[in-house]
């Protein structure tokens, strides 16, 4: 069997830019396209890759037009998902799948991706049929959200066709979710780590205490220290789960810690 030829990128961005085609009249001011990009931190090389992002279907149905942003977005969203689970694979050393999957589905949640749209001001910039306006109060909450959290992501698709992964990640790692602090504080013990080894370039250490209980329902006692003093102290189902408990604890004492 012969597969078809796939010439990656390129291809790709070919397509997208042969179904958009709007009037100019139809575009978004260069005003708005500018302010946009700054936002970004990135100039596209094809800002009609971005006009694409930004123009929602029903904005294509009222003016006849081929293409729309769903596609986009479909990518967008793949990009997203992927710079998500990288960054905590990374982030939380410590933390199980389970742990992983329950941080991974906040951040890559409507609410998130709305929150996203929010931070790049994409209301402002998104070209929606006159029945959906997303600056009409009229507008369902509800509708008015998923028309944002999805431009977001065929944002993000736009911007990796143009200017690939290490923008995309530079926009949602290092300038969005890295703010996000209640998201690394709830794994106690990647947040006692950076805490204590910013100011004293060491790591704590975790000791199990006792444990008591039959097999199948034993618990733990776990001691989060540093350089001998006991900060915090957990118990739990296992170690882990013990060990999360006393860092959390050990982060509201960790001002005890002599300098």
């Amino acid at each position: 069997m012969i597969l078809p030829r796939y010439g990656g990128k390129a291809d790709v961005m070919a397509s997208s830019f042969s179904l958009l085609t709007q009037k100019p009249e139809l575009m978004p001011g260069k005003n708005s396209l500018s302010s946009l990009e700054e936002s970004l931190s990135y100039q596209f090389k094809n800002q009609k890759l971005l006009e694409l992002a930004l123009t929602h279907s029903s904005y294509s149905s009222d003016n006849a037009l081929r293409g729309s942003n769903e596609r986009l977005e479909f990518l967008g969203d793949s990009v997203f998902n992927l710079l998500i689970a990288e960054y905590l694979y990374g982030k939380f050393a410590e933390a199980d799948e389970g742990k992983l999957s329950k941080l991974k589905s906040m951040l890559v949640a409507k609410k998130s991706l709305l929150e996203l749209a929010q931070y790049l001001d994409l209301e402002r910039c998104i070209m929606v049929g006159s029945k959906e306006d997303v600056q009409k109060k009229t507008l369902m909450a509800r509708e008015r959200e998923n028309i944002l959290a999805d431009c977001a992501e065929a944002v993000i698709g736009s911007l990796y066709l143009d200017g690939g992964l290490e923008i995309c990640r530079d926009l949602i790692i290092n300038r969005w979710v890295s703010k996000k602090k209640r998201l690394v504080i709830r794994d106690y013990k990647s947040r006692l780590q950076e805490v204590i080894q910013k100011t004293y370039k060491k790591i704590p250490e975790y000791r199990l205490r006792q444990s008591w209980g039959p097999e199948h329902a034993k618990m733990f006692e776990v001691e989060a220290c540093f350089e001998g003093k006991m900060l915090g102290r957990g118990v739990g189902k296992n170690k882990k789960e013990a060990e999360q408990i006393a860092a959390k604890e050990a982060l509201r004492n960790v001002k005890i810690l002599v300098k």
